[in-house]
């Protein structure tokens, strides 16, 4: 039996579709971590289907802090941004004309509401730490609300990333993955930031194109997969997506590259016997 790398399962609770990953042998696995969404829309499907196969399953569990999909907990939608363009523009704002422009009090009651609502449900002994919807939780536009979350809640750990430039990203998808080089210059900053300053909290979280498909082999023999550093992968969102969140996001969560993540795990695991 190969060495089993440590895997995460990002996305949770977004689609109930989505979650059918979770099936009784990948639950089996030892060394899994999982990132759970909040919004609105889903609190019922949370406490009544996935929060008990969760609790039963006991393993650790993140807080995939929302602000950009479904409706928030507790804020109005229009309190706050609902796309990540515009947390990324606001990153070049001075500080004193982003205050004008974005409400970080509304933003850190709803945040912090999201982390208590999973902490105060039969899940909240496996909360470990945090991480962000599309990264949410890296922009530095929402770093004082993520520096005040870090001190409200002193035991959670926090994601950051780790993507470098990738050559074979940019001749697969061009003009989209350009636009991307903005926001991950930014993320990786304040990513930076955060591991020199809470040094024994983050866990960085590899993405599966960093080492291709074909990597979970090679996984094995790197530093990708380990404890501190999981490889992430994304279950599918069901045939409804599209429906409730329009054609293009449900293009993107429901890719053919996510097809491939899921049948890549699928024959990982069967490799080592799980």
């Amino acid at each position: 039996m190969k060495e089993q790398i440590a895997i995460h399962i990002d996305d949770l609770g977004a689609s109930e579709g989505g979650d059918s990953c979770l099936n009784e042998n990948l639950l089996q696995y030892p060394n899994l971590t999982c990132s759970v969404i909040a919004k609105l829309e889903n609190i019922d499907y949370l406490q009544n289907v996935l929060f008990p196969k969760l609790s039963a399953w006991g393993g650790k569990l993140f807080v995939h802090l929302n602000l950009l999909e479904g409706s928030p907990l507790i804020v109005a939608k229009k309190a706050v941004p609902r796309t990540p363009w515009l947390y990324l523009l606001y990153s070049f704002f001075p500080i004193r004309f982003r205050n004008r422009l974005f409400d970080y009090k509304k933003a850190h009651s709803e945040l912090s509401t999201q982390i208590r609502f999973f902490q105060n449900s039969v899940i909240g002994n496996q909360i470990v730490g945090i991480d962000g919807h599309m990264h949410l939780h890296l922009f530095p536009s929402l770093r004082p609300v993520t520096e005040k979350l870090l001190v409200e809640f002193p035991f959670l750990k926090i994601r950051i990333i780790d993507e470098k430039f990738s050559l074979p990203l940019l001749k697969k998808f061009k003009f989209r993955y350009l636009k991307g080089i903005p926001k991950l210059i930014l993320l990786r900053s304040w990513s930076s930031n955060l591991a020199e300053k809470y040094p024994n909290r983050v866990v960085i979280f590899t993405g599966v194109n960093q080492i291709g498909l074909a990597g979970l082999d090679n996984a094995t023999i790197s530093t990708v997969g380990k404890e501190n550093t999981p490889l992430i992968l994304h279950p599918n969102y069901d045939a409804q997506f599209p429906a409730s969140h329009g054609p293009r996001l449900a293009k993107f969560y429901a890719s053919v590259e996510r097809e491939k993540e899921k049948a890549a795990l699928n024959q990982y695991l069967e490799r080592v016997g799980i």
